[in-house]
């Protein structure tokens, strides 16, 4: 026989009063006792008295349990399932038709029946559907057998405080309220604990948004590593990491079927059918949601009763233009949403979110960009070092994804704004007042938006998209503090467009592959403190920007076309922090500053404390090598077409990109002037080995440490890349079309603890024919995940052990014959490996670029030539475009690739 669950409970109240029962009873025998005039007065009439308003109330109680202590079974035969019996504190929770939540409801239940998964917690953005999951779960402990005989469910909010959450507990399970209602924290807990430590419980926690301390609260933790749970929801990642979730389940938004079926559902076939336009209109409406369930039932409940073509087409419109104004959503949907961005308690948390919206939908933004612009706006302000900065923007990135605020944009440097996350964000700047309006005009034309008024009241400005036309004249933007105008097809700007924005501090102008010219007006943007013209084919930078003394920030990157920077524009920047020109390269000209006065003007601004440089001459090298300064400012470093050195980079703690190309390398002529200045040594007299290995260990003096991508690409003279030994951040190491290039790593004393492998995680070896090892001993790559291999006919061997089975290697490859022909110490080694191997066929690799540029005349077919031919262009007394000029991203991908 079992005890019925009510059994059960009345027994677990009567452990909870009988130590009150028994208190008061012991004290009033002392009462009595100590009584005076004859023993007929208390001593303490003020304590006997609240002893008695406790024992009324005990007695309250102790009637109340006997009047329900009456029960005609007690007892049920084992055979009958929990799920038969009645389960205290279970019953259905009302919920519409789910669609959509199978899987994840079977994952939940897998979870359920883990005896070792005790605390699960269900995380999502808001409107995804954590509720109505949590509710289905609960309704399915009717359906399904189970082994619970106890199931709470508690709302938690925002005030997630733990008296009120206890009060809800005892609430739910009957317990009577005169048991409870003047007890102190403490107490409550002990009375909660005394009715679940035996019993074996669900506790369903709705809406948590922050962590709940379930000791405090009474909950037995360690009964929920013995079959008990808590299952929980919240709309932060984090609560579920404070919460030390046993398993996290994140509810994501529903696939497009799954999507378009719930819309059809709340819009009803009648309607649907009412036209025979109006199931595309509908689909494209869906699509406005996202997939978000919260949205697509409200849209859809409001479209159930619009059965003429024009309320779709207008419903439509109105979407895609301002979805705050459309039926509904303001009120059910957005404002929903707007309890995650209020949960923001730093307002730069809350400023960062909002400057996300500027951005088109479903744009995927770039991490680092992104940094850089709210760098650029002052949010960042309390880290003045640059690297600070971006290690707090980033941080921020995070916080935000963890709140489902923002989303992975596909990769791990990119994020995304779901639409009606964005939505919301708009939302809420329309109601802050012309300080904070944002203007937004994506891929349609700027006729829309015309009006005067709207230029007035902007403060935000963005303008996206090859289809945008017509700029005005001379818009008058008074309030205008940040201005995106990015990815249009204009080639210049009118005269006068910039001639009444004087507050402006934010102009971003990247990603304009047509824009060549800047007008004069730009000149009177004197407030101006970041200015992005990145991809642009500007070919002078002009001579107007030495007016913007302000300016903190300058980015020029991907500019391939930029011959001129005039002289003393850079050094007229007393304030710059940043000054970024990757993969961009100037070539000398009359009346411009050449790589070398750049340099110089660099080193001598006082504020610079990053930069990212592309150098293709010897003296802009030497004039950068010989710089302390310069090198502890710079993040990213391309040199090419140089004799260089890279033990003379000795003060590069913050770099973090290194590109060698086309660079004379000579190990051996270093080795020799090492010994030759460290041990005075004629350059006749032979260099012994140890000697040589002696000098050049105690002359590392190379600091690498922030370094984390490295590509060298058609390099003489180099035979192994030591120096990259202490540069334990290396997460990409691209080696290509080095001929000389005998070992990546040659040093033995390392005895295997050799750090650049640490956290390396691709590594490409391409037309490599002296190659003959990666290293001479087997190393630990913990984090490895792809490795290429091509045209190393002389790598024979993988440095690879029984602890390469442990890593995360995803894949290998190299062409069919190499890998079967490879050395293996291990057979289990062997076929472990063996599984990621993958195949590949490439055409005949590349021949030198030496024949370029040979002739005055040179046509540039459809695919556009490699980036490190366009220097060799330039000059050409006739070139010839056949298509159009290819976007800057295709660009950089050439430029990268190494075959």
């Amino acid at each position: 026989m079992v005890p019925k669950t009510q059994v059960l409970d009345w027994l677990s109240w009567v452990e909870i009063v009988e130590p009150e029962v028994h208190d008061i009873l012991q004290e009033g025998a002392e009462v009595i006792q100590r009584r005076c005039l004859g023993e007929r007065c208390p001593k303490n009439c003020l304590s006997t008295y609240d002893l008695g308003k406790r024992a009324t109330k005990a007695l309250n109680v102790v009637n109340d349990l006997v009047s329900k202590g009456k029960f005609d079974v007690v007892a049920l035969p084992m055979n009958i399932t929990s799920a038969e019996t009645q389960i205290q504190g279970l019953c259905e929770m009302p919920m519409e038709k789910d669609i959509g939540l199978d899987s994840i409801s079977d994952e939940v239940w897998k979870c359920l029946e883990e005896d070792q998964v005790g605390i699960i917690g269900l995380c999502g953005m808001g409107g995804v559907g954590k509720t109505t999951l949590l509710k289905r779960i609960n309704n399915e402990l009717l359906k399904k057998g189970h082994a619970f005989d106890l199931v709470m469910w508690v709302v938690a909010s925002k005030q997630a405080r733990v008296d009120i959450i206890q009060e809800n507990i005892l609430t739910s399970l009957h317990v009577p309220a005169e048991s409870w209602r003047d007890k102190n924290e403490d107490e409550k807990a002990k009375q909660v604990l005394g009715l679940l430590k035996s019993r074996k419980f669900i506790l369903f926690l709705d809406d948590l948004w922050e962590r709940l301390d379930l000791s405090k609260v009474g909950i037995p933790l360690q009964n929920t590593q013995h079959g008990c749970k808590v299952v929980f929801t919240t709309r932060s990642k984090e609560v579920c990491g404070k919460m030390e979730a046993h398993r996290k389940i994140e509810v994501s938004c529903l696939n497009w079927e799954m999507a378009w079926a719930l819309f059809q559902e709340k819009v009803g076939n009648d309607t649907l059918n009412s036209h025979p336009d109006i199931p595309d209109l509908a689909k494209d409406i869906a699509q406005e949601c996202r997939c978000l369930p919260l949205a697509l039932t409200t849209i859809g409940r409001a479209m159930a009763s619009r059965k003429t073509l024009c309320d779709w087409q207008q419903a439509k419109q109105v979407l895609r233009k301002d979805a705050s104004k459309f039926s509904d959503v303001g009120d059910q949907v957005l404002s929903v949403l707007k309890f995650s961005y209020d949960s923001l308690r730093e307002e730069t948390l809350k400023h960062c979110f909002l400057y996300c919206s500027l951005f088109p939908e479903d744009y995927r933004i770039v991490n680092d960009e992104l940094v850089y612009l709210w760098m650029g706006e002052g949010f960042l302000e309390n880290f003045p070092e640059p690297n600070a900065a971006r290690i707090n923007g980033l941080f921020i990135i995070e916080t935000l994804k963890r709140l489902y605020l923002l989303e992975d944009g596909g990769s791990q440097t990119e994020v995304k704004m779901h639409d009606m996350m964005r939505d919301m964000a708009l939302w809420i700047t329309r109601e802050n007042g012309s300080q904070s309006r944002f203007m937004i005009l994506e891929y349609s034309k700027l006729e829309e938006a015309n009006d005067a008024s709207e230029f007035k009241e902007a403060g935000k400005m963005a303008i996206w998209g090859k289809n945008v036309s017509g700029l005005p004249d001379s818009p008058h933007c008074p309030n205008l503090l940040t201005c995106f105008i990015r990815e249009c097809g204009f080639q210049t700007f009118p005269i006068g467009f910039f001639q009444y924005m004087s507050v402006i501090k934010v102009l971003d102008l990247s990603d304009n592959k047509y824009l060549g010219d800047l007008p004069a007006s730009i000149s009177n943007l004197v407030s101006l403190e970041y200015l992005n013209l990145s991809k642009t084919v500007l070919t002078r930078v002009p001579v107007e920007l030495a007016l913007l003394t302000k300016l903190r920030y300058l980015l020029m990157d991907f500019m391939a076309w930029l011959e001129e920077i005039p002289v003393q524009v850079i050094s007229s920047f007393s304030h710059l922090r940043v000054f970024r020109m990757n993969y961009s390269c100037i070539y000398e000209r009359e009346k411009s500053a050449s790589l070398e006065d750049l340099i110089e003007d660099l080193d001598h601004l006082k504020c610079i404390n990053e930069i990212g440089v592309y150098l293709c001459s010897e003296g802009s090298v030497k004039k950068f090598v010989s710089s302390n300064r310069l090198q502890r400012c710079t993040r990213h470093l391309r040199i090419e077409n140089c004799f260089f050195q890279p033990s003379e980079l000795s003060m590069t703690s913050h770099l973090e990109t290194l590109q060698i190309y086309r660079c004379s390398l000579d190990a051996r002529k270093e080795s020799q002037q090492l010994i030759l200045e460290a041990t005075g040594e004629k350059p006749h007299q032979p260099i012994l080995e140890p000697k040589l290995k002696q000098v050049i260990s105690n002359s590392r003096t190379t600091s690498f440490h922030s370094l984390n991508q490295v590509i060298i690409y058609r390099c003489s003279g180099i035979r192994n890349l030591n120096f990259l030994i202490d540069a334990p951040s290396i997460q990409t190491l691209w080696v290509s079309f080095c001929r000389t290039l005998v070992e990546v790593i040659s040093e033995v004393e390392t005895k295997g603890d050799v750090r650049i492998f640490k956290n390396l995680r691709e590594l490409r070896l391409d037309n490599l024919p002296c190659l003959t090892s990666i290293y001479r001993g087997a190393v630990q790559f913990p984090c490895l995940e792809e490795v290429y291999v091509i045209e190393c006919p002389n790598l024979s061997k993988l440095p690879f052990d029984h602890r390469t089975m442990k890593s995360r290697l995803k894949l290998i490859q190299g062409k069919p014959h190499w890998f079967p022909q490879l050395q293996w110490g291990d057979t289990a080694v062997q076929s472990h490996i063996s599984r990621y191997f993958k195949a590949v066929e490439l055409y005949a690799k590349r021949e030198d670029d030496d024949h370029h540029a040979k002739t005055d005349d040179f046509k540039l077919a459809r695919h556009w030539p490699e980036t490190d031919d366009l220097h060799q262009i330039r000059g050409l007394s006739r070139i010839e475009l056949d298509g159009d000029i290819p976007d800057a991203e295709i660009m950089k991908e050439r430029q990268h690739l190494l075959w």
